[in-house]
């Protein structure tokens, strides 16, 4: 299967990035106007952004990992593949019109090989 999951994972994160940084740019240019320190809270829009910044950047962390795993041959352990999951369903729960399904596919990817492993 290559390093599919990885490259997944990255690029929801990258697309995660290009579609906060556009939808918030506003909140991003008063965040510098501001002066950029100390200037997140307590606008809800502003956190808003950061963390949806910080999700994408930290899905492209992770998929840098999963993808360096992957190319190794090694497998990513399986409790990565059930936080994963956990993550992903309750946050497709909490927000069922968003991208967060498209998360599940490296989920599973990273999921099903451990369950394998672990039963074989």
């Amino acid at each position: 299967m290559g390093r599919i999951a990885g490259r997944l994972l990255m690029a929801i994160g990258v697309i995660h990035c290009a579609l906060f940084l556009w939808w918030g740019r506003r909140a991003l240019v008063a965040i510098w106007q501001d002066g950029f320190f100390n200037t997140i809270d307590p606008h809800k829009d502003r956190q808003m952004i950061f963390w949806s910044l910080c999700f994408g950047v930290l899905a492209i962390f992770l998929g840098q990992v999963v993808s360096w795993l992957e190319a190794q041959g090694k497998r990513t352990p399986a409790f990565l593949g059930w936080e994963f999951l956990a993550l992903f369903v309750v946050g497709g729960m909490l927000m069922p019109y968003s991208g967060g399904w498209l998360a599940l596919v490296p989920a599973l990817l990273n999921w099903l090989p451990a369950q394998k492993e672990s039963l074989g």
